[in-house]
């Protein structure tokens, strides 16, 4: 699903999360993103032991794939951790327990020209933050 709002597009992949899925949609993120490449990545549920290195690993691929990206959920702390340093000063990672609390450092860097994609198990409800993202600035505009 795919939505332009305000000069920003975002791209709501946010049914289902599995690391499989999860790189794919990294490792061709650049394919179709233009400008500031933007993830809200949440917690992939559901993987038992294998949870730790398979968030980790996607730490690796968003920072590759990501200018800036959000880490949502308390497993996405290891991607978090994995996700590379901050370029030139500018903070290029985040982490946010719940998806509420993230809504207001999103809004204030997300800007027209960005591409953002939404990944992350159904149980984390990312739509969520999706719909309150685009809500909001059409309220603004």
């Amino acid at each position: 699903q795919i939505i332009q709002e305000n000069g920003i597009k975002y791209i709501n992949d946010s049914y289902n999360a599995n690391p499989e899925s999860m790189e794919a949609v990294l490792s061709s993120f650049e394919s179709y993103a233009s400008g500031r490449k933007i993830g809200i990545l949440g917690d992939m549920l559901e993987l038992g032991e294998f949870s730790k290195s398979a968030h980790e690993k996607i730490g690796y691929i968003a920072n590759e794939a990501l200018d800036i990206a959000f880490f949502i959920g308390g497993q996405m702390k290891y991607a978090y951790d994995a996700f590379g340093e901050e370029k030139n000063n500018d903070i290029r990672k985040y982490h946010f327990i719940d998806k509420n609390l993230a809504i207001t450092e999103i809004k204030n860097i997300i800007n027209s020209g960005d591409t953002v994609l939404f990944k992350g198990s159904r149980g984390m409800k990312l739509d969520e933050l999706l719909a309150s993202l685009i809500e909001n600035e059409s309220m603004e505009g």
